[in-house]
């Protein structure tokens, strides 16, 4: 068991670690998080959305005690939303 909530298997050491493991916080940017998310955007919609949830929640917490500006790279409202391909249309039933 991982001793981070979701970093397990499909969360953030699958998928972010490879890319932004080592890097100090202050330096992750959008980027970082587009070079994460893209390679499964399509196929893996979900997890997808959930290790951008996670990543996104770093970069907060970072910013809330000083280690970084409020910027929040793994934000859908900025730039992030649009370097992604869109994702398959949801289905509601």
């Amino acid at each position: 068991m991982s001793a981070v909530p979701g970093a397990g298997k499909g969360g953030l050491n699958d998928y972010a670690r490879p890319v932004i493991g080592a890097k100090p916080v202050d330096t992750i940017g959008t980027d970082d998080v587009s070079a994460i998310l893209k390679p499964t955007r399509i196929s893996k919609t979900e997890t997808v959305e959930r290790v951008q949830g996670r990543i996104g929640s770093i970069p907060d917490y970072a910013a809330a005690h000083g280690y970084r500006g409020r910027t929040n790279p793994a934000c859908r409202c900025r730039h992030l939303g649009k370097l992604l391909p869109p994702g398959p249309p949801r289905v509601v039933f």
